[in-house]
């Protein structure tokens, strides 16, 4: 008899331990099964009209991206403009050339949406990373991302260690949301813990926000544009 999840079975774990021990009973560990939550399409951003605003800043983070040297961006416009399109565009650029991205958004509660929205797009190259999975989800993603079966990461602050290979590109979406810093040990900032990765791996970052913070605004070049 093959029962799928342990917790499932009527039997104290003392006695289950004594039962592997005579050999009746064998336990074998595999990843637990995940998907990603797809509800309603939305609109594809391969179909949003940019303005020429928008077209230059993606033409300048492609560019960034394909030049396999470390870049520095803010994405700079309110809230609607279209910085999400354009974010999304580069990314589908740096999987056609096989290579692989992260994204980093602020909260828990953003991120099904948000890896729903890359899975419509991406489809299973898709991998979401965020302390609300369970710890056989987690494992599963981790080793999706390892193999390279996922080149898209989606995540919040934990995600920037994300084992992918071969790191082209990384957004730290609304970069001036505090929960970006961590405060319990080991204490770190997802965005400047972003910055030094792509630095060390010649990868594209882009900071984007509607409201910057100072930090932003004076230490990379700000890709700007309004609805």
């Amino acid at each position: 008899m093959r029962v799928d999840n342990l917790r499932e079975l009527p039997v104290p774990h003392t006695t289950l331990q004594t039962l592997v021990k005579r050999g009746l009973v064998a336990i074998i560990e595999e990843p637990a099964d995940f998907a990603v939550s797809t509800t309603k399409p939305r609109p594809s951003p391969f179909q949003f009209q940019f303005t020429p605003a928008q077209q230059t800043a993606l033409e300048q983070i492609r560019a960034a991206v394909a030049s396999g040297h470390y870049s520095g961006f803010l994405l700079h416009g309110v809230t609607g403009s279209g910085k999400t399109a354009v974010y999304l565009t580069a990314m589908h650029a740096v999987l056609q050339a096989g290579r692989s991205a992260i994204l980093l958004v602020p909260e828990i509660g953003l991120t099904p949406a948000v890896a729903a929205d890359l899975h419509q797009i991406f489809g299973q190259q898709v991998a979401i990373l965020h302390s609300g999975l369970t710890d056989r989800e987690r494992a599963e993603q981790w080793h999706r991302i390892r193999r390279g079966d996922a080149r898209m990461v989606v995540g919040t602050r934990s995600a920037v260690f994300a084992p992918v290979s071969d790191l082209a590109f990384i957004i730290v979406d609304e970069e001036q949301d505090g929960s970006y810093k961590q405060e319990e040990t080991p204490r770190y900032h997802a965005r400047d813990v972003a910055v030094m990765r792509a630095r060390m791996s010649g990868a594209t970052v882009v900071r984007c926000s509607s409201c910057p913070t100072v930090w932003s605004s004076g230490r990379c070049p700000k890709l700007k544009f309004w609805i």
